[in-house]
């Protein structure tokens, strides 16, 4: 099912629960495969930790485990980022576009580990799901396909970076973007 965006199955399977080590019943958080990177400290799955659930303390654990360091935006999972945001907006066709998608997420990790405790979170996004809210951005798409675009939501307000030419996205272009938000 789904519900308050989040993804969620409900079992009561017996070899199940022993395949996840659970002696009752148990809540389990699995976040995207295709965003999860255990080398940079992600974890595929955490357990709520207690067998007590209230609708508020899901809710605030959902809020505070369920995204990757560099997770996806969308239209479901934007009210997650509660402080400012960089969203990458790109083709994020995994099969026709891996390399280029692949090539984002390393520069973005690296980046959003180096701002680890500081207020800006980094996340991408698809140019074509997103294109409308691209505007509220500032940024602009000439080519859907290839396009790499960056904007930062803090709040109410948007920022976007000096135009640049997308074959020029790098993790050095991105860093200079959130340290100059960062400075003020």
């Amino acid at each position: 099912g789904t519900q308050y965006g989040y993804r969620f199955a409900f079992t009561s399977a017996t070899e199940l629960l022993e395949k996840l080590k659970c002696k009752k019943s148990g809540l389990f958080l699995y976040r995207s495969p295709r965003f999860v990177s255990t080398k940079d400290g992600d974890r595929p799955r955490e357990r709520f930790p207690s067998e007590t659930f209230t609708e508020s303390a899901v809710s605030n654990w959902l809020a505070a485990k369920a995204q990757p360091l560099v997770g996806i935006y969308s239209a479901s999972t934007k009210e997650r980022y509660k402080s400012a945001v960089l969203v990458i907006f790109m083709n994020l066709d995994f099969e026709k576009n891996g390399q280029s998608v692949s090539y984002v997420l390393k520069r973005a990790r690296k980046a959003a580990n180096a701002l680890k405790g500081k207020k800006l979170s980094i996340a991408v996004a698809s140019l074509s799901d997103m294109s409308y809210e691209m505007e509220d951005f500032g940024v602009k798409s000439t080519k859907p396909t290839a396009d790499i675009l960056m904007g930062i939501k803090a709040g109410d307000d948007y920022y976007s970076g000096p135009d640049f030419d997308s074959s020029a996205f790098s993790g050095k272009t991105l860093t200079a973007m959130a340290d100059a938000y960062l400075a003020g």
